[in-house]
């Protein structure tokens, strides 16, 4: 029985790889959208990536601060320094307000110490005479009460004398040298004398607050003296 043989066959296909595009048939509908993708990916590849801006916007603003701070700190200096040059000039005027002052009163105690003399000597002039007028007054009281009329220029003695016109014990004389009771007590003797005058109560404070004046008119008027008023 003849063999059948097998024709083997004259050509094997090829497998196309993996790493091998297939080949497609272009359409003509897909060429330009295709070209339009591969330019943009071509150029997102190509353009550079930004650094980050971050850092520089920090520094920027860092900056921009001390720039701030360092202007303040110099107007404030400024200002400090115009305040103390306003101080100084004040502190300057004042020192030469107070010299000006002292010349002025040394001037005026130099070229005025005639004056001040002058108007020593009338005050003690003005007092030596109301001391006379007093003691003539008390002298003439004195002597209308029946009592020696030297005894007003006497001290302490007069006091007595006074005691004795107005009608007080004669310890009341400790009473004139006791503080504040003094002056109440020298309130109560003009009243006592100006009863015993016949005057009243108003001549009485008369004699306590203007004594030169009242004392006069008691001693030199027609007011007589009454031991038992």
């Amino acid at each position: 029985m003849p063999t059948r043989q097998s024709k083997a066959p004259t050509s094997i296909p090829k497998v196309p790889s993996m790493n091998e595009t297939p080949p497609v048939d272009p359409q003509p509908w897909m060429a330009e959208p295709v070209s339009n993708a591969v330019q943009a990916a071509t150029q997102a590849a190509t353009t550079p990536v930004p650094p980050p801006t971050t850092t520089n916007a920090v520094t920027d603003t860092v900056a921009q601060a001390v720039a701030q701070a360092n202007q303040a700190a110099q107007s404030a200096q400024a200002d400090a320094q115009a305040q103390i040059d306003a101080a100084m000039k004040a502190a300057q005027q004042m020192q030469d307000s107070i010299l000006q002052a002292n010349q002025a009163a040394m001037a005026m105690s130099q070229g005025g110490g005639a004056g001040s003399m002058v108007g020593m000597l009338v005050m003690f002039a003005i007092y030596a005479v109301i001391l006379v007028v007093v003691i003539a007054s008390q002298w003439k009281i004195f002597t209308k009460a029946g009592k020696p009329g030297w005894a007003a220029i006497v001290p302490i003695y007069n006091i007595l004398v006074f005691l004795e016109v107005v009608g007080r014990p004669a310890w009341w004389i400790i009473l004139m040298f006791v503080p504040f009771v003094n002056f109440i007590v020298a309130i109560l003797l003009c009243m006592d004398l100006a009863r015993k005058f016949g005057k009243g109560a108003g001549f009485g404070i008369g004699l306590v607050v203007l004594s030169p004046i009242f004392l006069p008119m008691l001693a030199f008027g027609d007011a007589t003296y009454n031991r038992d008023a």
